[in-house]
């Protein structure tokens, strides 16, 4: 499912932490456990096109929603986050209890699935790493 205008604020009662982040490529990965999720399933939130991160380590009850260019101005993103937000890149606002953050990204979407907790996302597809050396 891709989180977008029309679905969002996207919310889940669900604890999430900081799985991953992939500087060279732009993408950050929140995860939420099996052991957090009440249906046995872990769930992903992946943004791509990241810029600018600012969040907790730990993150309860989930909210994520569209912020604005003046929002990450004032989180101290700088004048280049408004810049770039004119060419696609969204200023998404996450908020729980007692916490809130921003990521600033391109695009984000969430997927639910039944995999181990420690198996890589189902977002990014599968990787088949490339060799660079001729035969």
């Amino acid at each position: 499912m891709r989180l977008t205008e029309d679905i969002l604020p996207f919310t889940t009662g669900r604890r999430f932490v900081i799985s991953g982040y992939l500087h060279s490529m732009g993408v950050l990965v929140l995860r939420s456990t099996i052991r957090h999720g009440s249906s046995g399933t872990r769930m992903d939130i992946l943004f791509q096109d990241t810029k600018a991160i600012s969040l907790p380590s730990f993150m309860d009850d989930v909210v994520v929603s569209e912020g604005t260019a003046d929002l990450a101005t004032r989180f101290g993103s700088g004048p280049m986050a408004a810049f770039d937000l004119e060419f696609g890149i969204k200023v998404f606002t996450l908020g729980g209890q007692d916490w809130s953050g921003l990521v600033i990204a391109g695009s984000a979407f969430v997927l639910e699935d039944e995999l181990d907790d420690l198996a890589p996302t189902g977002l990014l597809g599968p990787f088949t790493p490339q060799s660079n050396r001729a035969d």
